[in-house]
């Protein structure tokens, strides 16, 4: 407060306007964030509304590069074999650490190789969105070709439109490379994949990147197999009954459904390797009041997080159910102890279950792809029992023996994760559906048959093939795209 009312002094002879025209034209920095949080506060013309928006985008981008130069100094400048301050990074950020990774890359780039573009970026020339797409383009070039665009576009850089900027550095590639299109182009095909995303309304969305030939197939057998269907479903019903309505089905929905039906025959290959001893499968836990249709709770969708009753309960049919005991308050569940190193399939299945993911706080790598971790080791006494079992993923598995990396347990039995520099992140494991009561029933759609039962289970006869929550490192990535 009184830091505010020294500025306030200060300004007190100088109209808004005429501080937003000082603002607009000096690089933004620590003095700019004090003078634009000032003028908001006084009542605006209309121009100086205008104006301060324009510093305050100055200001993201300032302010951007700081966060750059702070995930750097956290990161470190460049990787190493194990790269384990990326995870540190990861947590700070509250970023999943396959995120995490493009992120600490990005803040690379332009604190090192090109530390052109951080510099712009700090002065308030390039904004957050071209900063990202300049170091997009080059980043298939060669180090010295890339340091040439860069250099070449900057310059013309301040007051561009994102789009404008792009146009540029695209003129800028061919000109100064125009031989490379050929290796640039091998070395995209290299990131092909396919990646998953949550999206509202229990939806989500696939998202594929190919050569264009590539995409251009996948895209046209999807068209061509959506158009036949179409036109099957309408002769069927015509057939039928000549004066039927046929329902109006779009080709977009018609070819989705096709996706679909493909990913479904696949699931049906006995001969699909397991996870955690379980054929691939669709997981949904829901109370038992829920299941009935006696109360309305939220299910869980593994790998995807909450989806609605109604959703949970069209999938039942599909599939089998397996009884999961949990505790009246907490809704935790529960299970019976094991002395031996190996646990059964039926705790597997159990600490699978409780855990849904890695349990390190930002990672979404489904637990049935995760290693079944003895907290406390089992050569040191530590026990082959759900208190002591832990999923992990392989990466976040190896920092915990070798990254210098601790999980503790506290004196109220909360698990945490202590890194190699000190700082503290908390396990943040929530029942599995925080409506728990007395009970919960796990369904699980799953292709094939002859899946063998663990205690508790109730086949419900039919194993209809459904498709599977996995992207091409088997996680939903939490964070969307830039």
């Amino acid at each position: 407060m009184v830091m505010r009312g020294a500025v306030e002094t200060v300004l007190g002879s100088f109209t808004a306007a005429e501080i937003l025209a000082v603002l607009e034209e000096e690089p933004p920095s620590e003095r700019t964030v004090i003078l634009a949080c000032a003028v908001g506060r006084r009542t605006l013309t209309a121009n100086d509304k205008a104006a301060l928006l324009a510093v305050w985008v100055r200001i993201e981008s300032w302010t951007l590069a700081q966060v750059d130069k702070a995930i750097v100094a956290v990161a470190g400048s460049t990787p190493t074999p194990d790269d384990w301050g990326k995870d540190e990074a990861a947590l700070c950020m509250r970023m999943s650490t396959v995120s995490a990774t493009g992120r600490v890359a990005m803040a690379r780039t332009r604190q090192g190789q090109l530390g052109g573009i951080g510099a712009a970026l700090e002065a308030g020339i390039l904004l957050t969105g071209q900063a990202f797409d300049l170091v997009t383009a080059v980043g298939s070039l060669s180090d010295d070709i890339a340091e040439a665009v860069v250099a070449s576009v900057l310059p013309g850089a301040d007051g561009t439109t994102r789009a404008e900027l792009r146009k540029a550095t695209s003129k800028a590639v061919i000109a100064i490379d125009p031989d490379g299109a050929a290796s640039r182009h091998v070395a995209a095909k290299r990131d092909r994949r396919v990646r998953l995303y949550p999206a509202p309304d229990n939806m989500a969305d696939v998202i594929v990147t190919l050569p264009a030939s590539e995409a251009e197939t996948v895209f046209r057998a999807l068209d061509a197999r959506a158009r036949r269907d179409i036109a099957q479903a309408r002769a069927a019903a015509l057939a039928a009954d000549p004066t039927a309505v046929v329902p109006h089905v779009s080709l977009d929905n018609a070819r989705a459904d096709a996706l679909v039906d493909w990913a479904q025959t696949q699931l049906a290959d006995p001969d699909l390797p397991r996870a955690q001893g379980r054929r691939v499968e669709l997981r949904v836990t829901m109370t038992l009041p829920c299941l009935l249709g006696l109360a309305e709770h939220p299910a869980y969708l593994e790998g995807y997080g909450p989806i609605s009753p109604d959703i949970a309960r069209e999938l039942l049919p599909e599939g089998r159910l397996r009884r999961l005991v949990t505790d009246p308050v907490t809704g935790h569940l529960l299970d019976v102890g094991q002395t031996s190193y190996p646990p059964p399939q039926a705790m597997v299945d159990f600490v699978v279950t409780r855990d849904a993911t890695c349990i390190l706080r930002g990672c979404s790598r489904p637990a049935r792809h995760c290693d079944l971790d003895h907290r406390v080791e089992f050569s040191h006494g530590g026990s082959t029992s759900s208190e002591n079992l832990a999923c992990l993923c392989e990466r976040h598995h190896t920092m915990k023996h070798k990254g210098g990396w601790r999980l503790v347990t506290t004196r109220f039995g909360d698990l945490v994760f202590i890194s190699a520099a000190g700082r503290r992140y908390p396990v943040d494991r929530e029942s599995v559906d925080p409506s728990f009561v007395r009970g919960a029933v796990c369904s699980d759609v799953q292709g094939g048959s002859g899946v063998p039962h663990v205690p508790g289970e109730v086949d419900t006869g039919s194993r209809l093939p459904s498709p599977s929550p996995l992207s091409s490192d088997a996680h939903y990535d939490m964070d969307p795209p830039f």
